[in-house]
């Protein structure tokens, strides 16, 4: 899925979480930063598979699409249940970013964000979109921090070689 955790500190552990039925998965590194050591992961959830620039009625009309959404919104739910069971196994602070593939009102959100801060929340300006689907602007793309750990700063930048958008942020440990 093209994903990469980069550090200019040493990853002392890393490995991957497999998504069951999907190419989707989690990356993760413990990065050793002085002392301290800090569990980076990198998640790309599933996606509702819907073509924004293909008309609804060829992609199999609405009920098709409300079933694609259903089951997608589901696999997403399983796919963080298992993601969170993993960040358990560990004291360290945690970081999680990548593409969530839904909104902030989505149940994924609320669910890691009941324990983990939004850094574009904290430190972001504007809509923060990372995706555009028909013109309208979405962020589906997270960086989460452990409470633990300051958001110095955050930025979204433009013009992108993906349909996404790619997102920065400065932690402090």
């Amino acid at each position: 899925m093209g994903q990469a955790i980069m550090s200019r500190y040493p990853l002392i552990n890393r490995g991957s979480l497999a998504f069951e039925d999907t190419p989707n998965n989690a990356i993760y590194a413990d990065v050793l930063v002085g002392k301290d050591t800090l569990r980076v992961y990198n998640v790309h959830l599933q996606s509702i598979g819907i073509n924004p620039t293909e008309n609804i009625a060829n992609q199999g009309g609405a009920e098709r699409i409300k079933t694609r959404i259903s089951t997608s919104f589901i696999k997403q739910q399983e796919q963080l249940e298992k993601l969170l069971g993993h960040m358990s196994t560990t004291a360290n602070p945690k970081m999680i970013a990548g593409d969530f593939n839904n909104t902030a009102f989505s149940y994924v959100y609320r669910s890691i964000s009941a324990n983990y801060q939004d850094a574009f929340q904290l430190e972001g300006h504007g809509l923060g979109a990372t995706y555009h689907f028909n013109r309208l602007p979405l962020r589906i793309d997270f960086i989460f921090v452990d409470p633990k750990l300051e958001v110095l700063d955050f930025e979204t930048f433009g013009g992108s070689q993906s349909d996404h958008l790619p997102i920065i942020a400065d932690i402090k440990l």
